[in-house]
């Protein structure tokens, strides 16, 4: 049996062997130190036991690793860095580091040359390898980051005198960060990035702060640029950090760039201009991209809006005649912020549940969280004079300048008046001078009125006319089919039978002549047996302008007009079923149209359903011609080989309605017809006369068969009253396949938000039927469930029929926060506390201890979504679905057009050498509810295997109909493919469930795993619906708050209020908590039992201060949010109105709360430090040890000289000649430059004094024999160093 080796045992015996002398050692040292890392980091990272660790971490093995660092060879000094950072594992160790002097020798190595060997006369050094010594800088960087991050923080006062980041380290990493090479510099800045964050005064003192703010506009950065942002602000929201950024200079450089007076743009006479040029025009957009980050966060804001002259520069440069870049990127700034709110608010209207508890009930828009934040935005971007100079270039004759502004005014207009009190005053002096008759002023009249005429209809968004304008011709011809044949969802356009009395009454006024000879001219009566004669356009206008008048209907039912028209769409015809489905539609809008007219009255419902002879002799009618074709293709489905009905059994349309030819030709005009008979009481009894929903449930199939057939029936029926289509409905939601079930859900929501008048009577119990199914069909129901049940009546019959323990289950599975939302109902607080027992004071108990503080990473995850809301929708979605043209301000027609389209997908399968395989794809649509976003998904009836070890490439294309379409839904002569190569790195993929997912551009090809081999599972392509309008951010619900809203309910949290009371209160509290409390207030202060509680414990005026005089900036932003939530109660109005704020209702954006004083807000109190923060604290203490070291070491003449000349290597002007003098004195005393004491006074100078990266890599290069050889140690063991090490209190 094999006894186990104890690593840390094994290094030691691997150390005494490189102790070793003897040329066989130095050959093999690499190699064995290289065994050393391996076996630690074992060790380190596989968290062995802490006797081996410790054991590591003894004295003398760091004396060991430090003696390394002073190898001639880069190789054995990177591992000896590498060793050593292993070791490091907490504070301590870096005091024994700081003991030991190891950072000299780190900071040594950060300043080597990677371009070329350093040249001594040391042969062995002449034997470098550059990439060696990059690898030593490398592990030098990480040594520096590992010593950062133990240091916990720029919170943590904890620290040890001896474990505080060493000085001379600091400037090291300064001065490579500021002069290294390209391929280090990345490593430096993050590296100097962690040094800001862990330790930020001393990085002021270095003057690393600096580099960052200049390197967040470099362009070979510009990956790491948003990080470099972040670290400045997190600087800016710490009270003991921010003293560390200089107001009015340091964040200034990002918006000195817009203000240059000569810019080097438009140069670029040659290669040196054409660089300088593209270089400015780089930084300039990094500095772009700084600028909208900083004031999308609250510290950056209350930041810039304290500090104003910056923001207000680059506004105010827009007056000057600047350069179009730069214009172009100031305005990019204002479009990203402006664009945040105004965004349609296209979520469902809900009750506002306080609005009802102060006796008023009315609808309002979803309470928008971003409002809280744009209303300070404004109010900053108005103080900083944006309105009077977009209203000054809004004038100008250039386009170019004054069309942005023009809808940039537009757009803050519309905020102004949705978000802030009294802003009036902004706009008195337009109006004022637009309705002036002064003569001599006509030109300002006419200017004013046309500056105020932009700004007027500011709630009509016209700036987007351009773009819907770009619509593509197939996609406008499938909406006017869809417009014309209007089936299913209600709609809130002018009623159809009101359009059809209004046309009828100008009929009377059309000449009769024209309508003769429309008819005459149709040629239906004269070639009724040549349909191909048939002019289509004369027989829409009649159909359409003409037949609704009485007399000419019964002459056309006479003349067989009608009767030959109808025979026409018979499907045994085989004439227009079998039509492709492409442009043009009119035979489909002439046969919707008909069929209507007909089933207006008696004789046309006869018409109908009689048999009819038509020019054929066909002996069937309309209806059961459909009948027999729905049979035919029952009994192919259920696979019967004989019928009693032998006409039952073959249709000439039946292969028609196989999924492929169901999505090209016209035969789906069929099925949608049908829910025209659904839409009359008379339409229906034929329908129930024929027996036709009997055999339509036949489809009903667990296989899902015809779902394809089945979705686009429940699209077009109408369930406006009880009859047998909503029982038929029923019956695919108990019956159906997990597809079908999806859509009916789907189309649950979508009658939900058509307001259908006894929704609650009808859909809430095939809701809660469906809750009962698997879980996945549960978990979409709950989607649905948690939108309409923001409605209270709904709510409350969901509530007395749900089995809230599944519900529960169902909860948790997905997180959802269904239940927590119902406890502000009183039956549903009654029913969960006494059905699920013990459950509310669990979660209670689990929300005060760990979900409040989770509840944070929500909101702010919500709200980040929405303030990178522009960019990220943007460019997430490759395929993007306009909305309907003609009824652009309802997506929910847009989504109901979205299910009648007949999509369709095909495969390209490049399976090498196995072939080539075109495969047809069944689509079924998924809505997750979400009002700009459907998913395409893609399935096939048949397996598409592939060996796992084999290449293969699938190339996809989407068709509707027999159309070809591309990434904008328009018609393209060649397929628009998308290609999935399972070789292609650039794909996105992972494993999830045992299925391989590769994504591209929000398309998910999906597998299923098994041994060797790759079965498609389904394709999903994400499709964007119209412009992106809704940037709602709606606040998640918290368990407090709905508790707050019944009285029971609140009792039972009484308890806990004391609680987050004291955590506001207390100066101790940590941030997390104290910001957890403020939005648990906020929410409990909401209801009128909260806020008057709230308001006995006198906690407002506490709120009111935080929210002005916190000096964490990010939580007086918290403040803000809890706040407003407060105003939202009359009570609370009234208590804010006594500490100056004043509430605000607008309909859009509904109750918000700002100071009277708008400054309090930003104000930022100035420390007593500020005035100092430009000095090192330490420096005093540096210059007493240097004149005690002066006082132990007298020096000759040369030592001064050698001093004075390094001295002056510090500055850039004399550097050059200072170098060619040290270096002569070298070459005259190489004694000197062994000299330990003249080294160590050398070393408080480089601690002391800022050296560039090359300055200091020239002077260690010149007394690197003391680094070499052990003289150094005596710089560490001398009792006269230890003396004066211990003197001070921090060492450099």
């Amino acid at each position: 049996m094999q006894q186990h080796v104890d690593p840390s045992m094994q290094i030691l015996k691997l150390i005494t062997i490189l102790n070793q002398k003897g040329q066989e050692v130095v050959e093999k040292k690499p190699a064995i130190f290289n065994e050393i890392i391996k076996i630690t980091k074992q060790v380190f990272e596989g968290k062995q036991d802490s006797q081996q660790i410790q054991r590591l971490q003894q004295d003398d093995i760091i004396l060991w690793a430090r003696n390394q660092l002073q190898d001639s060879k880069a190789q054995i000094r990177q591992y000896a860095i590498k060793f050593l950072r292993y070791l490091i594992t907490d504070q301590k160790i870096l005091g024994i580091y700081r003991q030991k002097g190891v950072h000299y020798f780190i900071a040594r190595s950060l300043q080597r040359d990677c371009k070329q060997s350093t040249k001594n006369d040391n042969s062995n050094r002449q034997q470098q390898q550059p990439q060696y010594i990059q690898q030593e800088v490398l592990q030098a960087l990480k040594f520096s980051n590992k010593w950062l991050e133990k240091l916990g923080g720029c919170q943590n006062q904890n620290l040890t005198t001896t474990s505080k980041f060493p000085k001379i380290l600091g400037n090291a990493l300064v001065a490579m960060a500021e002069s290294c090479e390209e391929q280090l510099k990345r490593y430096a800045i993050l590296t100097l990035r962690a040094f800001a964050l862990n330790a930020p005064e001393m990085c002021s003192w270095c003057g690393g702060i600096r580099i960052l703010i200049e390197n967040a506009m470099e362009q070979s950065l510009s990956d790491i640029s948003d990080q470099i942002v972040w670290t400045l602000l997190y600087l800016l929201n710490e009270p003991s950090a921010r003293t560390t950024i200089r107001m009015y200079l340091d964040l200034s450089k990002w918006f000195s760039i817009f203000t240059e007076i000569d810019p080097p743009i438009d140069q670029a006479k040659n290669d040196k201009n054409r660089t300088i040029n593209n270089k400015f025009e780089a930084n300039l957009q990094l500095a772009k991209k700084a600028i909208i980050t900083v004031l999308k966060s609250w510290q950056g804001l209350i930041y810039l809006g304290d500090e104003r002259q910056a923001l207000k520069s680059l506004i105010q440069v827009l007056r000057q005649p600047i350069k179009p870049a730069i214009r172009n990127s100031i305005y990019d700034i204002l479009k990203s912020l402006l664009s945040l709110g105004n965004k349609e608010n296209v979520g469902v209207s809900v009750v506002n549940r306080q609005q009802q508890q102060d006796g008023f009930i009315g609808e309002y828009k979803i309470n928008n969280l971003l409002n809280n934040y744009l209303v300070m935005l404004v109010q900053v971007l108005l103080d900083c004079d944006l309105f009077k100079i977009l209203v000054e270039l809004s004038g100008l004759q250039d386009q170019d300048v004054s069309g942005p502004a023009q809808r940039f005014l537009k757009e803050l207009s519309s905020l102004m008046f949705n978000l802030i009190p009294d802003c009036h005053k902004y706009t008195d002096f337009l109006i004022a001078a637009a309705n002036q008759n002064d003569p001599f002023l006509q030109d300002l009249k006419s200017w004013s009125s046309e500056i105020v005429n932009t700004m007027g209809n500011y709630a009509f968004d016209n700036t987007n006319k351009k773009g819907r304008n770009q619509i593509s011709k197939f996609l406008y011809q499938c909406e006017s089919l869809y417009l014309t044949t209007k089936l299913g969802l209600p709609t809130h356009k002018i009623n159809n039978e009101t359009v059809g009395i209004i046309r009828g009454q100008i009929e009377q006024e059309t000449d009769q002549n024209k309508f003769e000879t429309l008819l005459s001219k149709s040629y239906v009566l004269e070639k009724k047996e040549d349909n191909s004669k048939w002019n289509w356009n004369y027989i829409l206008d009649l159909l359409e302008n003409y037949l609704n008048d009485e007399s000419r209907y019964q002459e056309t039912i006479k003349n067989r007009f009608l009767k030959n028209l109808l025979t026409y769409y018979f499907p045994s015809n085989m004439q227009f079923c079998k039509m492709d489905w492409k442009p043009d539609f009119i035979q489909a809008k002439c046969g919707y149209l008909l069929l209507k007219l007909l089933l207006k009255d008696k004789v046309g419902r006869e018409i109908i359903s009689s048999t009819t002879g038509g020019y054929l002799g066909i002996a069937k009618s309309y209806i059961q011609d459909l009948i027999s074709l729905l049979k035919a293709d029952n009994s192919y489905i259920l696979g019967f080989k004989s019928s009693i009905d032998q006409n039952a059994q073959k249709h000439a349309a039946q292969h028609l309605l196989q999924p492929e030819q169901y999505s090209q030709k016209m035969i789906r005009e069929y099925i949608s017809w049908i829910g025209l008979f659904s839409c009359s009481k008379s339409g229906q009894t034929i329908l129930e006369n024929t027996g036709i929903f009997t055999i339509l449930k036949d489809y009903i199939l667990e296989s899902g068969i015809r779902d394809h057939v089945l979705i686009h029936l429940i699209h077009s029926f109408d369930y406006g009253k009880q009859s047998q289509a909503r029982i038929f409905f029923s019956h695919c939601l108990e019956n159906g396949s997990n597809t079908l079930i999806k859509a009916c859900l789907d189309f649950i929501r979508l009658l939900y938000r058509s307001e259908l008048h006894d929704f609650n009577i009808w859909a809430i119990d095939l809701l809660i039927g469906c809750l009962k199914k698997s879980d996945d069909i549960g978990l979409k129901a709950l989607s649905v469930i948690e939108e309409v049940t923001l409605d209270i009546e709904n709510a409350n019959r969901f509530l007395e029929k749900v089995d809230i323990h599944r519900l529960l289950q169902l909860c948790q599975k997905c997180e959802s926060q269904l239940i927590i939302m119902l406890l502000s109902h009183k039956k549903g607080f009654e029913k969960i506390n006494k059905d699920l027992n013990g459950y509310l004071l669990n979660e209670i108990e689990r929300w005060k201890q760990s979900e409040c503080e989770n509840y944070i990473e929500k909101v702010e995850k919500v709200m980040c979504d929405a303030l990178e809301f522009v960019s990220s929708e943007e460019q997430q979605y490759l395929f993007k679905f306009p909305l309907l043209q003609n009824n652009n301000e309802n997506p929910n027609a847009s989504i109901g057009f979205v299910y009648k389209m007949p999509w369709s997908m095909l495969l390209n399968c490049e399976l090498g050498s196995e072939g080539n395989e075109l495969v047809y794809l069944n689509v079924t649509i998924d809505y997750p509810g979400t009002t700009n976003l459907f998913i395409l998904v893609g399935k096939s009836d048949k397996f598409i295997q592939f060996h796992s070890n084999n290449t293969f490439v699938l190339k996809l294309q989407i068709n509707v109909g027999k159309i070809f379409v591309d990434n904008q839904f328009k018609e393209v002569s060649d397929p628009h493919l998308i290609r999935c190569d399972a070789n292609d790195k650039r794909n996105k993929s992972y494993v999830k469930d045992n299925q391989l997912i590769i994504e591209k551009h929000g398309i998910l090809f999906i597998f299923d795993q098994f041994d060797s081999t790759l079965r498609l599972n389904q394709i999903k392509v994400f499709v964007r619906l119209g412009e992106t309008k809704n940037n709602t951010v709606k606040m998640p619900a918290h368990i407090f708050g709905e508790l707050a809203f019944t009285e029971s309910g609140f009792n039972l949290l009484k308890n806990y209020i004391d609680y987050f009371v004291q955590s506001i209160r207390s100066p101790d509290v940590a941030f997390q908590q104290k910001r957890s409390a403020l939005w648990a207030i906020g929410h409990i202060g909401q209801s009128k039992y909260g806020i008057k509680l709230i308001r006995e414990l006198g906690l407002i005026q506490d709120l009111v201060k935080m929210a002005e005089q916190y000096p964490v900036l990010s939580l007086r932003g918290t403040c803000l949010y809890t706040l407003n939530l407060i105003c939202t109660t009359s009570m609370g109005r009234k208590e804010l109105e006594k500490f100056q704020w004043i509430s605000h209702l607008n309909c859009n954006s509904g109750w918000l709360c700002i100071p009277k004083n708008i400054y309090q807000f930003f104000y930022i109190r100035v420390s007593l430090q500020e005035s100092h923060r430009c000095y090192w604290a330490l420096q005093e203490d540096i210059w007493d040890k240097y004149s005690k070291f002066q006082s132990y070491f007298k020096m000759n003449q040369t030592q001064k000289k050698i001093i004075d000349t390094i001295s002056l290597m510090s500055n850039s002007i004399t550097y050059k000649e200072a170098d060619k003098e040290l270096s002569s004195l070298r070459n005259q005393k190489p004694e000197c430059f062994q000299d330990v004491d003249l080294f160590h006074l050398i070393l408080m100078m480089i601690t002391f004094y800022q050296f560039s990266a090359q300055a200091k890599n020239r002077i260690f290069s010149n007394f690197d024999r003391i680094f070499t050889y052990q003289t150094i140690n005596i710089i560490i063991e001398h009792p006269i160093y230890q003396q004066l090490q211990c003197q001070e209190p921090l060492i450099i």
